[in-house]
C-alpha cells in the first residue's frame, strides 16, 4: 500500500469520525431544544455541557484534518490550501476511496447543514423564553409599584 493509499484510507477515516461527531452534536442540541421547551434547567445544563464537551474535541479534529490534507498535497504536489473534499475525490481518480471519499463529504455537509439550523433554533427559542421571562418581570414589577407608595425598587432615606 502506498503512501497516497493509506492517506486517502485515513481521509476516509476521519470523514467518517466528523460525520459521526455532528451526528452526536445534532442529539445533544436536540435535547438542549427539548430542555428549553420544557423549561427544565437542570437537563439544559446537562445538555450544554455535553455539547461544550463535544466542541471540546474540534481543535484535535481540524489538527488531524490539516495534517492529512498536507500529506495529500505532498503527495500531489500542491497546495494543502487548495484541497477541499471535492478537489481530493477529483485527485483520487479511480482510487477505490473515491466514492466513500464523496458520499462521507455528502454526509458531512448534510450533517453539518443541521447543526447549523438546529444550533439557530435552539438560539431562537432560548430569546424567545428569555423574552417571555423579561416581560412577565416587568409585569411583576409594574404591579409591585402600583400596590406600593414608595415604588418597587425604590431606596428612601429614612433619615429624610
Amino acid at each position: 500500500m502506498s503512501a497516497l493509499d493509506r492517506d486517502l484510507e485515513r481521509l476516509v477515516d476521519w470523514l467518517d469520525q466528523e460525520v459521526e461527531a455532528r451526528r452526536e452534536l445534532i442529539d445533544l442540541l436536540e435535547r438542549q431544544e427539548r430542555a428549553v421547551l420544557a423549561a427544565a434547567p437542570g437537563d439544559l445544563e446537562a445538555a450544554t455541557l455535553a455539547v461544550g464537551r463535544a466542541l471540546e474535541r474540534e481543535p484535535a479534529s481540524s489538527a488531524r484534518r490539516r495534517e492529512l490534507f498536507a500529506s495529500l498535497a505532498r503527495a500531489w504536489r500542491a497546495s494543502s490550501d487548495a484541497l477541499t473534499l471535492g478537489s481530493i475525490a477529483e485527485r483520487a481518480g479511480d482510487h477505490p476511496s473515491r466514492g466513500r471519499i464523496e458520499a462521507a463529504r455528502r454526509s458531512l455537509r448534510e450533517a453539518v447543514v443541521e447543526v447549523a439550523r438546529r444550533n439557530r433554533r435552539v438560539a431562537a427559542l432560548v430569546r424567545a423564553r428569555r423574552r417571555v421571562v423579561g416581560e412577565l418581570v416587568g409585569l411583576i414589577v409594574r404591579g409591585a409599584e402600583d400596590a406600593s407608595p414608595v415604588g418597587a425598587g425604590t431606596l428612601v432615606d429614612a433619615r429624610a
